[in-house]
């Protein structure tokens, strides 16, 4: 198959080759095409670009195939990806100098979130979570904000698929309600929720369609984070949520955030 990388993994080898062959301008291929430039039967070449058309990696146009809308949708979605962790960094840089505190930035993945981005705070010797770990929703200030401006009924699904995932019994019977007062306040805060020795305050990310994509927290031992200090911290939190949804384009005022007080578990 040419000079194309290859892992050991036959398939994934192949399906990569064939979208190589679309990386020199070609828009469109056929199952000859892709025969002759990998070294394959032509039959072969054919049941693999239908195949990955049923995946949406291909498109059928005629007796051809193009690239497919869900390379377009992914591709898309990790240059936004890129574009928010690149562009949050100075200001979770700037949180974690103003509280001492482990700052984060959140996305959710389906019944999960990831963390993408992290700056320790100078009071802290540890981390609670690290970059590329993956934690459950509905749970925590971050995983509360990631919930709250979905459909209620959403929003439960997820977070019941999630705590199944990570074997946390917990009923999701109140979650609607703590989602609302998330919404109604614009931040979400937490103390022992997740980790009993843990507290945190979240505040949502959004684009510029208004559309949360991450959540930019906060994370202290829950000794250093009473009441007033997370008074303080959570206008911080929320002016650096603020400034990176600027930054993707979110207009500020669209969304009203009601004064914060009592929703801390």
């Amino acid at each position: 198959m040419g000079d194309h990388r290859q892992t050991g993994v036959g398939v994934l080898d192949k399906v990569m080759a064939v979208l190589a062959t679309f990386e020199a301008d070609k828009a469109l291929q056929t199952p000859k095409d892709i025969a002759e430039a990998l070294d394959l039967p032509v039959p072969t070449a054919y049941r693999l670009m239908q195949a990955m058309a049923h995946h949406k990696l291909l498109e059928p146009e005629g007796r051809a195939f193009r690239l497919g809308v869900r390379l377009a949708t992914l591709g898309l979605r990790a240059t936004r990806e890129l574009d928010i962790v690149k562009l949050a960094l100075p200001h979770l840089r700037e949180l974690a100098d103003q509280t001492g505190e482990n700052s984060h930035l959140n996305v959710r993945r389906d019944i999960v979130r990831v963390v993408v981005a992290f700056v320790a705070g100078s009071r802290n010797v540890r981390p609670f979570s690290a970059v590329g770990e993956v934690l459950p929703l509905g749970i925590g200030a971050s995983g509360q904000v990631l919930l709250a401006w979905l459909e209620p009924a959403e929003a439960r699904r997820i977070a019941i698929e999630s705590f199944a995932r990570f074997h946390i019994d917990r009923s999701t019977d109140d979650l609607a309600d703590r989602l609302r007062l998330v919404r109604d306040a614009g931040v979400a805060i937490s103390r022992g929720d997740r980790h009993p020795d843990v507290a945190a305050i979240a505040a949502p990310v959004r684009n510029a369609d208004g559309e949360v994509v991450g959540s930019l927290s906060s994370v202290a031992p829950r000794s250093r984070y009473g009441q007033s200090q997370i008074r303080d911290a959570t206008l911080l939190v929320l002016e650096a949520a603020a400034k990176v949804s600027a930054k993707l384009g979110f207009a500020a005022g669209r969304e009203h955030h009601a004064s914060i007080h009592g929703h801390m578990r």
